[in-house]
Parts: C-alpha cells; structure tokens; sequence
C-alpha cells in the first residue's frame, strides 16, 4: 500500500539511500494503482527535487495514459507541466496532449 511505501522510502532516505529510476517507476506505478496518481507525481517532483530521481518516461506515460482514461484532463494537464520538469528536452507527451486539446 502506498503508506507503507511512502514509510519506506522515508526509512531509505534516513540510511542514506536514495530513490533510482527502478524505485521511482515502482511507486508511481503504486500510486496509480491504488487511484492517487496525482499523489504519485508529486511524490516523484519533490523526489526529483530533491534527488535528481525520476521514473521511467514510459512509466511516466502510464500514468498519463491512466489520467485521460480517467477523464481527469486537470490531471493530466499538470502531469504535463512536471513531465517537461523531468524531461525538458523530451516534447512528445506534451506534443501529443496538445493534439488531444489539452491546455499544456
């Protein structure tokens, strides 16, 4: 569950052991599961605030991907603005959902 894993990642960071991208993919994916994608990706902004950690671009489509299936385009739309964070030099997500009509 996600509190468990958000204990954990508090207990990782205490030993000085900092997230990857394998442990970013795998909270995301977490969160996405357990219907907060939203927490997820600001968990993974602070993460890479802090850190220098990010998941996977593919993970992090996934979780877009989820988002629109869901209908929540404000999701989505903010999902955007932390994916050009993660990736600026990456255009295709924010590409593709300005082709969708998305205000990104």
């Amino acid at each position: 569950d996600t509190i468990a894993a958000e204990d954990y990642l508090v207990r990782m960071t205490n030993a000085q052991i900092y997230p990857d991208e394998t442990t970013m993919d795998i909270f995301l994916l977490a969160y996405m599961r357990n219907q907060r994608a939203g927490t997820g990706i600001s968990m993974v902004q602070s993460c890479f605030n802090q850190y220098g950690a990010r998941p996977t671009t593919g993970t992090f489509r996934a979780v877009v991907d989820s988002l629109l299936l869901q209908e929540d385009s404000l999701e989505a739309e903010r999902a955007a603005f932390v994916y050009q964070q993660l990736w600026p030099n990456e255009t295709t997500l924010v590409d593709e959902l300005r082709s969708e009509g998305l205000n990104v």
